[in-house]
C-alpha cells in the first residue's frame, strides 16, 4: 500500500475494514498517479458522532489536489459495492479538501439484526442473541488459529524460530507478573500459532 501517514495520525487497530479501506484508497490514487496522504483517523477534533473516535474513520488528501473528483467516485464506488456501510464524503472546504472515509458500525450491527430476525430489546430473545454472538465469535477464532497455525509453517524458519523464542519468554515474563491477563494473552497467542510452551 502505498499511503503516507501525516506525524500525529493515531490508529487504535488494524482490521479487516480499515485494511479493506486502506487497499481501496491506495489503488484509487495509485491508479490516478497521485501520492495518498492520511491526515487523521483516531485523532484530532471531530463531530460528537464522527467515527473518528472508535477508529471507524479516516480522512485522506492527496498531495496534488488533482483528481479529487475522479479518485473520490472511484473509492466511493469500490467500497460501496464491497459492504453498504461504508460512507464516503468529499470535503470541498477550501484548504482543507480531503476524502472522508468511515464505516457505519451502528448501521453494520442493525443490518446484522434485521438478518437474524430477532429483535434485541425483547428480553426473552436478547439472551438467546448474546450467546448465537458468543458462538460466531467462537467459531471465528477457532478458524483464525487454524490459519495462523498453518500460516506460521510457511514462514522462513529463521523467523519461525524467533516468534517461537520471543511468544515463549514472553510467556515465561508474564508468568512472574500478578496480572492473570498477561498469562492468558500469551496461552492464547501461542495456541494460535501453534507455538508449544515450557511447562
Amino acid at each position: 500500500m502505498n499511503i503516507q501517514i501525516k506525524p500525529g495520525v493515531q490508529l487504535l487497530f488494524i482490521d479487516d475494514r480499515s485494511l479493506t479501506v486502506f487497499s481501496v484508497v491506495s489503488e484509487a490514487f495509485r491508479l490516478y498517479d497521485e501520492v495518498c496522504i492520511l491526515t487523521s483517523a483516531a485523532d484530532g477534533e471531530h463531530g460528537k458522532d464522527s467515527y473518528h473516535k472508535d477508529g471507524l474513520a479516516w480522512d485522506f488528501r492527496a498531495t496534488y489536489n488533482r483528481l479529487y473528483s475522479r479518485i473520490y467516485k472511484a473509492i466511493r464506488t469500490t467500497l460501496k459495492n464491497l459492504d453498504s456501510c461504508y460512507d464516503i464524503v468529499f470535503e470541498t472546504q477550501k484548504g482543507n479538501e480531503h476524502i472522508h472515509v468511515e464505516y457505519d458500525e451502528r448501521r453494520a450491527q442493525k443490518q446484522r439484526l434485521d438478518q437474524t430476525g430477532l429483535d434485541i430489546n425483547n428480553p426473552n430473545l436478547k439472551e438467546e442473541y448474546d450467546m448465537a454472538n458468543q458462538t460466531t465469535t467462537k467459531w471465528i477464532l477457532s478458524i483464525a488459529a487454524v490459519l495462523l497455525g498453518n500460516l506460521i509453517r510457511l514462514i522462513t524458519k529463521k523467523f519461525r524460530d524467533e516468534l517461537t523464542e520471543w511468544v515463549t519468554k514472553k510467556y515465561v515474563e508474564a508468568l512472574e507478573t500478578d496480572n492473570p491477563f498477561d498469562d492468558l494473552f500469551f496461552e492464547f497467542l501461542a495456541k494460535m500459532l501453534d507455538i508449544p510452551l515450557p511447562s
